[in-house]
């Protein structure tokens, strides 16, 4: 994501890179899901899935996906591949 705040109606791109260690691109099946975080009494983050894409990397195991800010908060995204071994 290019910046770390965006206003209600704002459209955010994000932008994946899924790498090996050796910095080989991983290509497969993905999932990119949009977390909304909120703190209970105690003060503890808890997250909640507002949205999920099925998003596979192409070959350069890159991946991009743009959607709109819909509601104020704070949010994380979280990107998981499954290369063709199952891993």
């Amino acid at each position: 994501i290019n910046k770390g705040y965006y206003q209600v109606g704002d459209n955010v791109t994000a932008e994946m890179s899924a790498y090996t260690l050796d910095q080989k691109p991983v290509t497969g099946t993905g999932k990119l899901t949009l977390f909304r975080i909120s703190y209970n009494d105690a003060g503890e983050p808890q997250e909640d899935v507002v949205s999920t894409w099925e998003l596979n990397p192409n070959e350069e195991g890159r991946a991009r996906q743009q959607f709109a800010a819909s509601a104020a908060g704070q949010y994380r995204l979280s990107f998981t591949v499954t290369d063709a071994q199952g891993r």
